[in-house]
């Protein structure tokens, strides 16, 4: 008996001893696994190059659950880093029956040693966590000195910079003249924040939207640079002589790329002001200007419609005028219609800016104008014959476009006929041949013939055809007086505008709506003051409007408004969501405008 438990010990003892190896063993191999589950590598450690060559490191990562994210790169700090990739690939297969996926990752740089001498470039390096982590080896690399001179790093003025690139032919007063900024980089994809735009003073400026930025890449004192057009505005000069495009001021970042699970990048900021640009503006010839000549430069098209072809005497008509061409819109002014030497009466435009296009390189504006006309008596007469008038900058010479002579057909009105009928038919509907009517020639007991009455109404006509004459006088002079009939209108066409304005905001198109918001403002002041295009700048606004004694409140508020919307509209700024305090302040502003400058022509009267 005590033999067999003395065997059943060896034997448990043996179990156990055998037991433990096994675990050492299962321990051991775990442990093996677990280290050779991540691995990195590098294809060489000893790299000889010099100054003007480059070489290539590439670093294989490899492992089962791999945080790329936590891959520390090595320091280059002492090479440039001319190109870098990234490429992954994954495999799955099956170990003790348990699903794995193996990942490989490897990344290549290609570096440019900038000094000679001796430099190790560290490990690789990835931590596993509790202290743990996995290296590549360090790669020793021995530079000579290159014939060329050493690289060094790209100053910040060749790095990125900036070109206003404006149209170099002088151009004339009111011709569009389109200017670029355009910006330069050694890297692709700069981002751009414009922190001072140019504010163009003298001239009208409409943004360009552009739809693809990159143009290409250019060579500048020998270096290759990406090239984007990052801004684009046509403008249109109030005045001749030398002016000046002002200065604008952008905060460039480059991006350098870095190192992740997907590409980083390390943001080089510059900031970049720009050289301010002189351009040539010439005037206007004063030989063969026609008298409808108002301002208009640049080439146009006229198209005239109408709602009707035939229409009652006393009836009304609508009559639409639509200009298009490459002036600026705020000088394509209402055509002159002739109104047949009184024979037609012609209301006040509604004025609708239709649209700007961008095509052929250039920015078209299209206008139109709605007149409501009545005829006063019927017959077959032509419509008024529309004439506006502008100067073609590429034949230098004045031109006049005119509508066709189309013919109108004007019909009787209803209310005439009644009347003629009511005053000459006798009671059977018969016409008679006595002067007057027998059934008005009755005798009765009260006869208005000779009465005091009948004399009073004999004689009104002496005591009114003066007034009627003088009232005449009067509209022949207002329809003669082209800017006085813009300043009666101005209030009205600048209401109409913001309306569109409103329109705008609901839709919550911030550009176009502070784009209109100014325009309605600037074509109020030109319309009310009677100011000339040249003459129609902040500086002078402010000192017609002080002479004239508007409150110093408003014109501040006048001016604040002003700048806001053209900050809005010409740069990117974060708060510029006030569309119905803009608005509301641009409608208030117009009315109190509006009731003090017309309190001051009274005084004046």
């Amino acid at each position: 008996m005590r033999v067999v438990l003395q065997n059943i010990s060896v034997g448990l003892y043996l179990l156990a001893k055998q037991a433990k190896w096994v675990a050492f063993l299962c321990l051991l191999l775990g442990t093996n696994v677990l280290l050779l589950a991540q691995k990195i590598s590098v294809n060489t450690t000893s790299i000889n190059t010099d100054t003007d060559g480059h070489f290539e490191l590439v670093y294989t990562v490899e492992g089962e659950n791999i945080k790329i994210n936590n891959l520390q790169p090595p320091d280059f700090s002492d090479f440039d880093i001319l190109d870098r990739g990234q490429t992954s690939n994954q495999s799955i297969f099956n170990m003790f029956g348990n699903r794995q996926a193996k990942f490989v990752y490897k990344f290549t740089y290609v570096l440019h040693a900038r000094k000679a001498g001796t430099t190790v470039i560290p490990p690789m390096e990835l931590p596993l966590g509790r202290g743990k982590s996995v290296k590549s080896k360090p790669v020793r690399v021995s530079a000579k000195q290159g014939k060329k001179k050493n690289k060094q790093v790209i100053p910040d003025e060749e790095l990125a910079f900036i070109r206003v690139l404006p149209d170099t032919v002088p151009r004339y007063q009111g011709e569009q003249l389109v200017v670029v900024f355009r910006l330069y980089s050694r890297f692709k994809q700069p981002s751009e924040e414009l922190l001072a735009p140019p504010l163009f003073p003298g001239f009208y400026a409409q943004a360009v939207t552009l739809n693809n930025s990159f143009r290409g890449i250019e060579k500048v004192n020998g270096k290759d640079y990406y090239t984007y057009d990052f801004a684009m505005y046509a403008l249109f000069a109030q005045r001749s002589g030398k002016m000046t495009i002002d200065p604008m001021e952008t905060k460039i970042t480059i991006f350098q790329p870095q190192f992740g699970y997907q590409a980083k990048y390390s943001p080089r900021e510059l900031i970049i002001k720009t050289k301010p640009v002189d351009v040539e503006i010439k005037p206007l010839p004063q030989v063969n200007k026609p008298p409808t000549f108002n301002g208009s430069t640049g080439q146009y098209k006229l198209n005239v419609t109408a709602d009707k072809r035939e229409v009652e005497a006393n009836g009304s008509l609508t009559m639409t005028v639509t200009i298009e061409g490459t002036g600026h819109v705020k000088l394509i002014y209402p055509p002159i219609l002739d109104d047949g030497n009184g024979f037609y009466d012609i209301m006040e435009p509604n004025v609708k800016d239709v649209k700007l296009e961008w095509r052929d390189e250039k920015v078209y504006s299209i206008r139109r104008f709605v007149y409501t006309i009545i005829p006063s008596a019927e017959g077959r007469r032509p419509f008024p014959k529309v004439s506006f008038s502008y100067f073609d900058y590429e034949t230098e010479e004045y031109k006049t476009l005119n509508s066709q002579g189309t013919m109108l057909t004007i019909l009787p009105g209803k209310q005439r006929a009644e009347v003629q009928e009511k005053a000459y038919k006798g009671p059977d509907g018969l016409y008679p041949l006595s002067a007057t009517p027998n059934h008005l020639s009755k005798k009765t007991g009260w006869q208005l013939y000779a009465s005091i009455p009948f004399i009073a109404l004999l004689c009104l006509p002496m005591f009114i055809l003066p007034f009627i004459r003088q009232r005449h006088i009067k509209e022949m002079a207002e329809k003669a007086d082209v800017i006085g009939r813009k300043r009666r209108m101005a209030t009205s066409v600048a209401i109409e505008k913001l309306k569109q304005a409103e329109v705008l905001k609901n839709k919550g198109d911030k550009p176009a709506f502070y784009n209109e918001v100014i325009r309605s403002i600037w074509g109020y002041l030109d319309d009310k003051l009677g100011m000339t295009t040249a003459q129609l700048s902040k500086a002078n606004i402010e000192k017609v409007l002080s002479d004239r004694d508007v409150a110093q409140t408003h014109i501040k508020q006048l001016l604040s408004t002003i700048d806001y919307c053209e900050m809005a509209l010409f740069a990117p700024v974060k708060n510029a969501d006030q569309l119905q305090q803009t608005y509301d302040r641009a409608v208030a502003l117009i009315s109190d405008l509006d009731r003090e400058l017309s309190y001051a022509e009274k005084s004046e009267l």
